[in-house]
């Protein structure tokens, strides 16, 4: 079977936040095509866990105009995932958790974007001061049991695929211990 051709490859923008790479690839049909990849760092999701309820964070989200809940996340600073999830849980939210459990990875959108997402259960959850960044300042957090999270993503109030995603990893690994 044939495979794909990268024929030319080029940094198109580039931010502190991402960067998007024009790519021209040949396919295996012989055809050719222009592609965009977005790059982003790593991201990393926390799903903090206490007495049967998740803590999420309710932000400004400029891309969609509006704000979102969602659970504790942030990007990567480092290659040491697990250490990243312990410095952004304490920085949103200003918990530090005794028990980290990880859950999975996954690519948001891989047909658009290059980051991978590692998904961290934090339990055993002791509170603290947040440590927020700026664009943070207005970042409210609130307990949730399942059921009020199955009914947010029912009414569209929870929607990203971040979310999701991190959701079934947990419902996968909660079933299979």
């Amino acid at each position: 079977m044939k495979s794909w051709k990268l024929l030319s490859h080029r940094r198109a923008y580039t931010s502190p936040w991402l960067s998007v790479d024009k790519k021209i690839l040949k396919r295996p049909n012989g055809s050719v095509g222009e592609y965009y990849i977005v790059n982003r760092k790593p991201v990393v999701i926390i799903l903090a866990r206490r007495g049967g309820k998740f803590l999420l964070v309710n932000e400004y989200r400029a891309a969609v105009g509006k704000r979102v809940w969602s659970f504790p996340a942030g990007y990567t600073e480092s290659k040491n995932f697990l250490s990243d999830a312990k410095r952004e849980l304490k920085e949103e939210t200003g918990f530090r958790a005794k028990t980290w459990l990880p859950l999975g990875k996954f690519h948001h959108n891989p047909g658009l974007l290059d980051d991978l997402a590692s998904v961290f259960l934090a339990t055993g959850l002791i509170p603290g001061q947040a440590e927020r960044e700026p664009g943070e300042g207005d970042l409210r957090m609130k307990w949730f049991t399942l059921k009020q999270v199955r009914a947010k993503i029912k009414k569209n109030e929870v929607f990203g695929a971040g979310f999701l995603a991190s959701l079934l990893l947990f419902s996968l690994k909660r079933k299979r211990s």
